[in-house]
């Protein structure tokens, strides 16, 4: 019996040894993510969620980069890659971690966490896809509240897949001469065979590397680029764009156009706008202060404080200087936790027959204005102005602003009157006193010479005029009987009155 399972045992050590007893463990290969420290010195391809993922210098674990992932109360500032494997296989991902309640997993499949590591924690994660499952997405994130994290030196290890590679990192432009624009970017996960640099749908170059230079350009001529990794399934997905402009320009780009507010967290506000004819770079200002520079159209604004406003306009620039400024936008970083205080100067700056164009000081820490007209809100805008339209022709209105954020809402502003143009002019105030005076009788109650009626009367209407016969055209004023206007002779005797008077009249 003793020999016999000695010889039992022999086998089963055979069999393991030949691979023929199943064990869930992982292919050996090489580390599946892109960019898994973050030496690149951007995160693409991982893309973090509200913008809240930066690469920081310190603190890291090893090299000289690391993922800083700054979750706040609304986002756990989560970073995720995807990446091909092959179906019903074993794998394991790993990754260092530094913080308070920093989590490690697959989306849909395991994970790990720790509440909290003063210094870099190894985290280890083991999971086996599905059977007809080829790409997988892994993530790191912190949790609500809890404050910034790091993540360094992440690691999914066993045997790639043959699905389309991943989307390669934005390409950033590197030399530009008067004919060409040299351009490198972050690998693509997955397996990758190359890489084809598009301008627009136009295949540029293809290259096997992460970086390639596009020539034959001509001189201060501007371009495009993407880049999309391909194997023998498929083609990725396009990158990012870089723009970049050659050199041997001999005037001022224009001055760029369409300055748009993008993503805005608490701490950082994303913007964008169209590229300049000629221009090899952009400088982005607040007020006369340069905050960014690049050779894209975007740029993203960080280290902000939270409820904060902001104006920002862009210049664009080549070898022969600098294009005036654009036209400037506003926004505030998110975080608000008071309401914003009531705006000031309310005032028009255009007014039009059926038109009006209102301004007002910024309220700090607004996010947005509502006008109204009386109880109704009449305009919404991000801005410090608004045109109301559809108005009536010399017609009165009255406006308020309120300024808003995520808090609530400021009191209104006092209120501005205006009015409408196209007013036809009839030389009369716009409320007149109006007379009526008679001068053929006085019913009893005595008269009134015109030359009495006060001075703060505008307009005296003066009856009755009478034609001298039915088909005359010659109209008089009788006078009031003397049965009707006892005294009135005396009166004129005493004290002859002038010409218009003298047609003794009753007002009514």
């Amino acid at each position: 019996m003793i020999r016999r399972s000695r010889i039992v045992s022999a086998a089963l050590s055979l069999l393991v040894a030949g691979g023929i007893l199943a064990v869930a463990s992982p292919a050996s290969a090489a580390n599946l993510l892109a960019n898994p420290g973050f030496e690149t010195g951007t995160l693409s391809p991982w893309a973090c969620t509200g913008g809240l993922g930066s690469v920081v210098s310190t603190p890291v674990r090893s090299g000289t980069k690391a993922l800083q992932g700054a979750a706040s109360a609304s986002d756990n500032a989560k970073c995720a890659q995807t990446v091909s494997v092959q179906p019903n296989t074993a794998y394991v991902l790993t990754g260092w971690v530094r913080g308070n309640y920093v989590y490690l997993g697959v989306t849909g499949g395991a994970s790990t966490w720790t509440p909290g590591a003063a210094a870099f924690t190894q985290l280890s994660v083991s999971f086996t896809t599905g059977a007809s499952q080829t790409s997988v997405e892994v993530y790191t994130h912190g949790w609500y509240g809890q404050g910034t994290y790091f993540a360094d030196d992440l690691s999914l290890d066993g045997p790639g897949g043959t699905g389309v590679p991943g989307v390669p990192g934005t390409p950033s432009a590197g030399t530009i001469t008067n004919t060409s624009i040299a351009l490198s970017w972050g690998a693509s996960s997955g397996t990758v065979t190359g890489y084809r640099v598009y301008e627009g749908t136009t295949v540029r170059a293809t290259v096997t590397g992460t970086s390639a230079t596009i020539s034959g350009l001509a001189a201060c001529s501007a371009h495009t680029y993407t880049v999309a990794a391909y194997n023998s399934t498929g083609e990725s997905a396009k990158s990012g764009a870089v723009s970049a402009t050659t050199t041997g320009c001999t005037s001022v780009p224009p001055t760029p156009g369409g300055l748009a507010v993008g993503a805005i967290t608490n701490t950082s506000i994303a913007l964008s706008w169209n590229a300049s004819s000629g221009a090899t770079g952009y400088r982005v200002y607040e007020g006369t202060t340069q905050v960014a520079s690049g050779t894209g159209t975007s740029a993203t604004i960080s280290g902000l404080a939270a409820c904060s406003g902001h104006s920002y306009t862009v210049a664009a620039y080549n070898a022969s200087g600098e294009s005036a400024k654009s036209g400037a936008v506003s926004a505030t970083t998110t975080g608000c936790t008071t309401v914003p205080p009531t705006p000031g100067n309310l005032r028009t700056t255009a007014i039009a027959n059926n038109s009006v164009s209102l301004a007002w000081n910024a309220s700090t820490g607004a996010t947005g204005y509502k006008v109204y007209e009386g109880s109704t809100v009449v305009a919404t805008v991000t801005g410090t102005t608004a045109t109301i339209s559809g108005l009536g022709t010399c017609s009165t209105h009255g406006y308020q602003v309120s300024a808003t954020n995520a808090a609530g809402e400021s009191a209104k502003s006092g209120v501005l009157s205006v009015t409408t143009t196209g007013c036809v002019s009839t030389g009369l105030p716009k409320h007149a006193l109006i007379g009526y005076l008679h001068a053929s009788f006085a019913n009893g109650s005595g008269y009134l010479r015109m030359a009495d009626v006060p001075a703060s009367w505008d307009i005296i209407n003066l009856a009755f005029g009478e034609p001298t016969s039915v088909t005359s055209g010659d109209i008089r004023f009788r006078q009031c009987p003397a049965a009707e206007c006892p005294g009135w002779r005396a009166r004129r005797t005493s004290s002859p009155p002038s010409a218009p008077s003298r047609r003794r009249a009753r007002r009514c």
